[in-house]
């Protein structure tokens, strides 16, 4: 098989999986959080990312998603 032509179906199966592997906006928008903190926290608008991690084992979300064992999180 010609090197170049390997290459670029390669290329099209890990675009093709990327895409058929998001949700539609229809199904992300079923779901909504907000997140308040009180003003005698921290009496300024929040500047930071929040994430949002879910997870079904017992692990600590502080120790961050598995790279082998993913689970959905959210950063906004």
């Amino acid at each position: 098989m010609n090197p170049r032509f390997r290459s670029s179906l390669l290329l099209l199966a890990c675009t093709s999986v990327i895409f058929c592997g998001q949700t539609l906006p229809s199904e992300a928008a079923e779901n909504r959080f907000q997140v308040r903190f009180l003003k005698s926290i921290h009496p300024q608008p929040f500047t930071g990312r929040v994430y949002l991690i879910f997870t079904r084992s017992g692990r600590e979300p502080r120790l961050g998603p598995s790279w082998f064992q993913p689970e959905s999180f959210i950063a906004r």
